[in-house]
């Protein structure tokens, strides 16, 4: 059972999904190359309902 499904939320959290409440801003396309680098994709900022909530130090 996942947090978003414990908390009632998971119409709306919980998942990367277009219409979720977070939106990430990352480095390159993480689906473009092979699946062994998708975990090498930098989240340069993280948003929450509109607002940035993560910055990394370089973005």
């Amino acid at each position: 059972m996942t947090a978003a499904f414990d908390r009632t939320t998971v119409d709306d959290t919980g998942t990367v999904t277009p219409g979720k409440l977070a939106d990430l801003v990352v480095d390159r396309d993480p689906f473009a190359g092979p699946p062994a680098r998708i975990a090498a994709t930098r989240v340069l900022q993280t948003f929450v309902g509109g607002e940035r909530v993560h910055a990394a130090p370089d973005a």
